[in-house]
């Protein structure tokens, strides 16, 4: 590589590093090179993702002229920095996952109204046959009720065994069926909303 700018992140700030000088001849290839003096530098460089898979290596390190009290005392500062910066980047991290936590909870809460909503539609609607009820005079039939309406009975079990039964082994195979043969079905939550659709739709579900 004759020459590679590279930009590297440290928290919230950006180190742009450029390595020069590469050349070939016939005597091999010369990679580029950088050299700095800042200690900190140095340690974004060598805690890069580019530094641990081998990209950029050390060729040298010099003396410049300080006491081995000095050189340790300027690691120290660029660890801290290095450290500081991380820490920075982290807390980014947690404040933005925090940010969407409440938007994804928002969402969750729309779509389970919105399932609440299509699963009452569903049950709201009349049958078929079109024969309708008094559900308060279930246990107590009134002494006006037609003569034909034992027919009516029959008329819907009838009904319910016109349904083509198709066996599914979870709530998830019987959407798919539904989603297949009569389009997307998004509010197809639990396996009441699944069977009430599949009974509007002539499909009676029976799990295996």
């Amino acid at each position: 590589m004759m020459e590679w700018q590279l930009n590297l992140q440290a928290g919230k700030a950006t180190v742009h590093v450029e390595f020069k000088g590469g050349f070939e001849n016939e005597y091999g290839i010369h990679p580029a090179t950088f050299m700095t003096k800042d200690p900190i530098v140095q340690t974004i460089i060598e805690r890069s993702s580019y530094f641990a898979c081998g990209k950029i290596v050390l060729l040298e390190s010099k003396n410049l002229g300080m006491s081995a009290e000095e050189i340790a005392k300027a690691k120290r500062r660029a660890d801290a920095q290095a450290k500081r910066m991380a820490e920075a980047k982290a807390k980014d991290a947690e404040d933005k996952a925090a940010e969407e936590e409440p938007k994804a909870g928002q969402e969750a809460a729309a779509q389970q109204a919105n399932a609440e909503e299509a699963h009452e539609k569903v049950s709201d609607e009349p049958s078929d046959d079109g024969d309708t009820y008094d559900a308060g005079n279930d246990n107590e039939p009134s002494d006006d009720v037609p003569a034909d309406a034992e027919t009516s009975t029959d008329g819907g079990e009838e009904s319910a065994e016109e349904m083509e039964v198709v066996k599914v082994s979870c709530n998830q195979d019987a959407k798919d069926y539904l989603e297949e043969h009569f389009g997307a079905q998004p509010y197809l939550r639990n396996w009441d909303t699944i069977l009430a659709t599949g009974k509007a739709n002539g499909i009676l579900f029976v799990k295996e």
